[in-house]
């Protein structure tokens, strides 16, 4: 067959071929997805023609669907330039706990038509004090099951972005009545052969525990930027959390041999940090799949050990921006 008829044949092809069908993804509120052709969206209902997971004609009251992907359903038909229906977004987004959208929603109402500023300065500052009261209920659970460092974090989110709201008032008093941090008691230092001995034994064996776990990510150093073996992370934690373990005591009281001190304490140390860096790239695989909570949980054990380390509070401040872009408090 000549090229002309082979070109011929293959548009022929293309043209009788049926239109493949546009589909949308529609997160139902118990977790489920139904996708299809969606035929009209209002803030009350959603009607579509669904291909999965069964092929059926579905009208979905907006009790049944998830506020998050209701919103991203409207705004993909909303006329960009129209301020009124813009403004039914920022309303629609407020009473539905999307207080991150509708601030966007209520900025563009404004712009639309500055006429609207004044009143979408009031819903935006709403949706703000919102945003505060949530991270300020977190905050105040972590104080009561006496997690204080967990509710630090959210306290000081609090300042930081919602200065002028009444939750930034609060959240500033029970900063001031947070308990410190514990500091370590002073203990005697260990003198005698017996205790030193059984030192050098806990210092051999943490060694031990750091090596095999420094084996274990030797190949993941990529990992600590790209993170995609989260097993093989939590089993290196496993391994320095044994090691620090070991050594925590003894670094603390010291011995009279400076030596075996250093050995401690440097040891001790490289267990700590190593600890904590995969605590926190932990967290930050949580988050990546979509788990807050137990983002929350890494971020927390890592916070125990290195308050002051950069990435933590990094993990944190994404952490923050995860749970303010789902529906406020949601897992």
């Amino acid at each position: 067959m000549s090229k002309p008829v082979l070109i011929a044949a293959a548009t022929a092809i293309l043209v009788i071929l049926p239109p493949l069908a546009s589909g949308e993804t529609v997160r139902l509120t118990t977790g489920e997805v139904v996708i299809g052709d969606v035929t009209s969206a209002t803030h009350s209902e959603v009607v579509l023609t669904a291909v999965f997971p069964r092929a059926e004609k579905l009208t979905l009251t907006a009790d049944r669907v998830d506020p998050a992907s209701h919103y991203e359903l409207l705004v993909a038909r909303v006329d960009r330039d129209d301020a009124n229906q813009r403004l039914a977004l920022a309303r629609f987004c407020l009473g539905n706990g999307l207080f991150a959208q509708a601030i966007v929603e209520a900025r563009l109402t404004a712009k639309l038509n500055p006429s609207l500023r004044g009143s979408m300065e009031r819903l935006e500052e709403e949706a703000l004090e919102s945003l505060a009261q949530g991270f300020l209920e977190s905050a105040k659970t972590y104080v009561a099951v006496e997690q204080p460092e967990r509710a630090r974090l959210y306290l000081n989110s609090i300042l930081e972005r919602y200065r002028g709201t009444t939750s930034a008032a609060e959240a500033a008093r029970i900063l001031r009545n947070l308990p410190e941090a514990s500091r370590p008691q002073e203990t005697q230092r260990i003198t005698s052969d017996r205790q030193k001995q059984k030192l050098r034994r806990h210092l051999e064996r943490a060694q031990g525990y750091v090596e095999r776990a420094d084996e274990r990510t030797a190949s993941l150093s990529r990992h600590f930027q790209a993170g995609k073996d989260e097993n093989l992370l939590q089993r290196a934690a496993h391994s320095y959390k044994k090691a620090y373990a070991l050594l925590r005591e003894g670094a603390r009281s010291l011995t009279d041999d400076e030596a075996l001190n250093q050995l401690l304490l440097d040891t001790a140390a490289t267990a700590r940090g190593r600890l904590t860096k995969t605590n926190l790239e932990l967290g930050r695989l949580a988050l990546q799949r979509g788990s807050i909570l137990a983002a929350e949980e890494y971020c927390s054990l890592a916070c125990s050990l290195e308050p002051a380390r950069k990435g933590l509070h990094r993990l944190h401040e994404q952490i923050v921006q995860a749970r303010i872009t789902q529906r406020f408090g949601g897992y």
